[in-house]
């Protein structure tokens, strides 16, 4: 399960790398800890979600 959610965020972040080539870098870093606190977040409420079952 936890190979699954590691899985989604890489192409997650892989998809966003092709997004950010656009940016400045300063938008690229701000965008980049967006990403990954919604990549923490959905993994977080994945395993809560799937604990309470």
């Amino acid at each position: 399960m936890f190979k699954k959610i590691i899985e989604v965020a890489n192409d997650l972040f892989n998809n966003s790398k092709g997004i950010q080539a656009v940016e400045t870098p300063k938008e690229e870093k701000k965008q980049t800890l967006w990403i990954v606190l919604v990549v923490v977040t959905i993994a977080v409420l994945t395993i809560i979600f799937i604990n309470k079952k």
